[in-house]
């Protein structure tokens, strides 16, 4: 026979098992959508489970509430516990929220001994182009050795980088001019980094190289890395490009990027830059060479494939299956197939 009130302690236990097992779901949900290995892994997938700190939060607040109608001191301490959570989640938001920037953009200097050598090159040019508010943007240009006017490769690199160390880069290209200019903060460039200005500053140092006598304005491609390939992205869809090559691409940063790292948080409305470039993407009809390493963790291979997943031209993929973030910069065969690359775009 079944005891007075049974039944309700039976519901209480019941309702508090499912709001405790939702909220578990929800994070574990949210951790698997860190591995990019899994099966059901995508940067799409479960999409709202960002959401989970409103949805616990509501839990709680009604568990608490049923627990002190019952008289239930399990109930109100663990829906506490619940809350607290909660509230942690939501004053890591806050610190993610203030420290944006630095997340985004590392600038640095250039080194006084790395200045004089790279000035003592002779293929080399420096470059100071003026933005258009008139801040002074400092770059190199590496003269390629076709005969003049040269086609031409405009980079745009990673996060932590400089101009001064891209260059090393610059030099692969042969036949091709290579230019790349420092965000604003970086390098020698005056200002600060965000990405109204380092996308408005891309079409500036694009107008300006294009119009020089020794760049051919018919034959230049835009070329990214990381964080760059948003810039990349973004001039090939509002100037004209034969071809687009990007390492590590991505979609979106802002609930993309950002996603991945942190997806128990909104980041969509967290971040004030999203640099999201998909309805740019659709609207390039050139071809594309997208670098992708599989084991790459800071930008997860499907970002990168949602990005080309929206790709309006013709896609080339170099898959590499033991690169991550920074190796495929080093990977020769890689380096042969962004020539092969090129010189299709000569053509």
């Amino acid at each position: 026979m079944e005891k007075p009130g049974g039944r309700q302690k039976h519901g209480k236990w019941l309702l508090s098992a499912f709001a405790a097992a939702a909220c578990a779901l929800y994070l574990v949900i949210a951790i698997l959508r860190r591995f990019d290995d899994l099966p059901w892994s995508s940067p799409s997938a479960y999409a709202g489970v960002e959401f989970w700190p409103a949805f616990a939060l509501l839990a709680a607040g009604f568990l608490y509430f049923w627990g002190r109608r019952r008289n239930s001191r399990l109930l109100i301490r663990g829906t506490q516990a619940l809350a607290g959570l909660t509230v942690a989640a939501v004053l890591f938001g806050l610190l993610l929220w203030s420290a944006q920037d630095h997340l985004i953009y590392r600038p640095g200097p250039v080194e006084d001994e790395t200045l004089a050598r790279l000035r003592r090159d002779p293929r080399l040019e420096e470059l100071q182009i003026a933005a258009d508010d008139g801040t002074e943007l400092h770059g190199w240009l590496v003269q390629g050795k076709a005969d003049k006017p040269r086609p031409l490769v405009l980079m745009f690199y990673g996060q932590s980088e400089t101009a001064a160390e891209t260059v090393e880069r610059a030099r692969k290209f042969q036949d091709w001019s290579a230019a790349v200019v420092d965000y604003r903060g970086y390098g020698m460039s005056g200002g600060e980094p965000s990405q109204e200005r380092l996308f408005r500053d891309a079409l500036t140092i694009y107008d300006h190289l294009a119009g020089r006598d020794d760049v051919d304005s018919n034959r230049i491609v835009t070329w990214g890395g990381s964080l760059g390939t948003g810039a990349a992205v973004h001039t090939a869809a509002e100037r004209p490009a034969v071809g687009v090559i990007l390492y590590s691409p991505y979609d979106r940063i802002a609930g993309g990027v950002a996603d991945d790292f942190v997806p128990i948080l909104p980041t969509t409305w967290l971040l004030r830059e999203s640099f999201d470039v998909r309805s740019q993407a659709q609207s390039i009809t050139v071809p594309v060479m997208a670098v992708i390493g599989a084991q790459d963790k800071v930008i997860l291979p499907q970002r990168s494939m949602a990005l080309l997943q929206h790709w309006g031209g013709p896609v080339t993929l170099d898959w590499v299956e033991e690169g991550d973030h920074s190796s495929i910069y080093e990977r020769e065969q890689t380096w042969e197939y962004v020539l092969r690359f090129l010189d299709q775009r000569k053509e």
